[in-house]
């Protein structure tokens, strides 16, 4: 039975994408959103969207202890003012988006600190 799921195991490994980074950096998730509004191809949509997708899951992620997005901010109002930060302060690729999008919601949605 090993040798199967082995066998099985290996041959699923040749079919299987190689794997893109853990990370998205800044530079890729910049040029996907500001490519948003220019779907090309099922590709670039399909990027879009995985970029959207990225910056509500860090969002998710860090709202209420990095900064403090209320309730009735809009997901669109949230893509556009991480769109317009990624837009002035781009950084090198090897930089992470998930900290420029942290910068960018800190800046524009403080917490308020707790008396």
């Amino acid at each position: 039975m090993k040798p199967i799921l082995i066998a099985c195991s290996l041959l699923a490994l040749l079919f299987v994408k190689n794997s893109e980074s853990a990370y998205l950096p800044a530079g890729e998730l910049a040029k996907r959103l500001l490519s948003a509004t220019n779907h090309q191809s099922p590709r670039e949509t399909l990027e879009n969207i995985e970029a959207v997708g990225y910056v509500l899951g860090a969002i998710d992620a860090m709202n209420g202890r990095q900064f403090c997005v209320p309730r009735v901010v809009t997901r669109d109002e949230v893509i556009q003012v991480v769109a317009a930060y990624l837009r002035e302060h781009v950084q090198p690729e090897a930089i992470e988006a998930s900290f420029l999008i942290k910068d960018a919601l800190r800046d524009k949605y403080p917490c308020k600190p707790i008396p």
